[in-house]
């Protein structure tokens, strides 16, 4: 039996064997844990967003100041 079809003949069992408060009570439990892992991940996000803006800037700024001393480089041996 392909796995997604034996998870919804599970569903339909569970839905047969609960109570219908229990059920619910089960489903808010999952939606709890979800929105923490979200909570989790989004911070995570979060975190490694700012990691790598503050690394793209300091790129920026080592590359800025690259070229500045190729050009100051180029000027001071144009006329050698």
């Amino acid at each position: 039996m392909p796995q997604a079809r034996h998870a919804n003949v599970i569903f339909r069992v569970e839905l047969l064997l609960f109570p219908c408060n229990h059920f619910i009570m089960l489903l808010k439990q999952q939606l709890g844990s979800l929105q923490e892992e979200l909570k989790r991940r989004e911070s995570r996000w979060a975190s490694t967003h700012s990691r790598l803006r503050q690394h793209i800037n300091s790129l920026n700024q080592e590359s800025s100041s690259l070229r500045d001393e190729v050009h100051r480089w180029s000027l001071s041996h144009a006329y050698t």
